[in-house]
């Protein structure tokens, strides 16, 4: 006896316990789900991350990397956002960003998009696949974090 199961318009007669003919089936059913599975998450992508920058400075963006080696296109999609000191009276600054990215084999070539408040945080890659930023020194600002998350296509 078997139970049939479906991936995408697959079917496949999975053994139930205690079946002596499992494998080819099994096999079969295992690497569909591996592939569905993989456009959920790919082995490059990057889940929702929460990166501290630094008001006045500039640095590599903690977590936000690509193997260079295995990556051929990125978007990384997230928000910056400055929260200012109570006392200052000023409002929470947040700015959406969307970054297309490509490696070429020698150049990380990158197009970020920013929508919302001018938070003074711009964006760029190394060509070693590690994402930088620069922080404009604003006054009054108690924070300043990235959250963000990615989606690579392998090589």
């Amino acid at each position: 006896m078997s139970k049939i199961l479906q991936i995408g318009n697959e079917t496949f007669e999975y053994p139930e316990t205690g079946d002596a003919n499992w494998s080819e089936d099994a096999t079969g059913w295992a690497e569909a789900v591996t592939d569905v599975l993989a456009t959920v998450q790919g082995p490059q992508d990057i889940l929702k991350t929460e990166a501290a920058l630094v008001n006045g400075s500039s640095g590599n963006i903690a977590g936000l990397v690509f193997d260079t080696g295995a990556i051929q296109q990125v978007i990384v999609k997230g928000y910056i956002k400055r929260v200012y000191t109570a006392v200052s009276g000023k409002p929470t600054e947040v700015e959406s960003v969307v970054i297309e990215g490509a490696y070429n084999g020698s150049d990380f070539i990158i197009a970020p998009e920013y929508v919302g408040d001018d938070v003074g945080v711009s964006i760029d890659a190394l060509s070693t696949g590690q994402f930088t930023y620069e922080a404009e020194d604003k006054a009054d600002t108690d924070t300043l974090t990235l959250v963000f998350e990615a989606k690579a296509i392998t090589v």
